[in-house]
């Protein structure tokens, strides 16, 4: 990590604690997983983010989450409009196909406002992480929605070869009418992942 990224560690965890979130740094090692980090704002303020071995995509995660407190501190739509609020809740109880895809889209609609917010903090902050990159990762993120609803879980992530499906994403931020539209080598890299996970 540069000192400009130091710095912004230092400002995003004063800010936090200015507005009373609630924050737990961990040290586990990094397993790629949807609990490596998370901010709620339900009930009680909550920041929480795996800070553990890898430190260059860690702090990408550390990004992600500070970006949706700034959601909530902003009053973002995207986080505190009701539908959205709820739509996390209703999206994992995984009530039928209609409710699921429609909540899939407000969610993929808050994944993607938080990490247009994150790479503008990147740019302000001349942050060391790679833009390019990080929208790669978003894109990523944003069409594994799709396959979550599919397979009605998050898929085993140790089996997923990140590199290989982010270097299939595009490097800027992909339109609203794409994302249910996955490239057919996104498919096919899936299909992959999961014919090596029933072999194991």
């Amino acid at each position: 990590m540069n000192d400009n990224t130091n710095r912004f560690i230092g400002y995003a965890i004063n800010d936090l604690l200015n507005h009373n979130v609630s924050i737990t740094l961990r040290s586990k090692k990094y397993l790629r997983d949807i609990t490596d980090g998370w901010f709620s704002s339900d009930k009680k303020l909550k920041f929480v983010c795996n800070l553990g071995d890898c430190k260059d995509l860690r702090i990408s995660i550390f990004l992600h989450e500070y970006s949706h407190f700034i959601q909530w501190k902003t009053k973002s739509h995207y986080w505190i409009g009701e539908e959205y609020n709820n739509a996390y809740q209703e999206y994992f109880e995984f009530k039928g196909i209609e409710n699921q895809l429609k909540y899939q889209h407000l969610i993929q609609e808050v994944e993607q406002d938080c990490d247009k917010i994150a790479v503008n903090l990147i740019k302000k902050h001349m942050l060391d992480i790679d833009i390019d990159q990080y929208i790669r990762e978003s894109n990523w993120y944003i069409w594994m929605y799709n396959i979550v609803s599919e397979l009605n879980k998050w898929p085993n992530m140790r089996y997923i070869n990140m590199q290989e499906m982010c270097n299939i994403c595009p490097k800027k931020f992909i339109e609203k009418s794409r994302y249910n539209r996955l490239p057919a080598k996104f498919l096919h890299q899936i299909d992959k992942t999961l014919l090596i996970k029933s072999k194991n």
